[in-house]
């Protein structure tokens, strides 16, 4: 099992009980540089974990821009060999909270 830093994270109240859409959460894992994405609940449901380069594809922005999670790719290009107290240091300033997401 990998843990997953969540940097990003949002729900709002979805139009049908089962959405695709909402809620929303992007995991990071410093370990193998690897996020997880995670959208929907119940029988809408979706999570997939990817390295950080097809991550960083076009098609998967949507989920930074809407989680406003940009901030962590510029710390990803910035800061080379993140470990583990660089992440959570980072992330704790910027979110005021650690969560983790065993995966």
């Amino acid at each position: 099992m990998k843990d997953f830093y969540v940097i990003g994270k949002k729900d709002v109240e979805p139009e049908i009980p089962n959405s695709p859409d909402w809620p929303k959460i992007i995991g990071y894992c410093y370990e193998n540089n690897s996020f997880l994405f995670i959208e929907g609940n119940g029988h809408g449901f979706n999570g997939i974990v990817l390295p950080e380069l097809i991550a960083r594809e076009p098609r998967w922005d949507r989920l930074f821009k809407a989680l406003d999670a940009h901030w962590f790719l510029n710390l990803i290009d910035s800061t080379p060999n993140l470990d583990k107290t660089s992440v959570e240091n980072y992330i704790k300033s910027k979110t005021n909270t650690i969560e983790i997401i065993k995966s």
